[in-house]
């Protein structure tokens, strides 16, 4: 199971987390609350993590989820305009 995954990884011999990512599925949809689920998940499986770099805004989420930046943010395609 997952969780137990995560709640023991720290036991693994030269496994270190330094980062925790993931990618907003539909952030560009206003008022999204897929979007809202996604984060809260999110934040519940980082915290396992404090020391991790945490990331899950894309481009969308940049602009429409200032609220949701971790610290670290993913532009993508709003590098090339889109």
């Amino acid at each position: 199971e997952t969780a137990v995954l995560l709640d023991n990884i720290h036991l693994i011999e030269n496994i270190h987390v330094t980062h925790i990512l993931s990618h907003f599925a539909c952030a560009d949809e206003t008022d999204s609350k897929m979007t809202r689920a996604q984060f809260e998940k999110f934040q519940t499986i980082a915290k396992r993590f404090p020391r991790a770099v945490k990331s899950i805004a894309n481009s969308a989420g940049i602009f429409a989820h200032a609220d949701f930046h971790c610290g670290m943010v993913r532009p993508g395609q709003a590098l090339y305009g889109l």
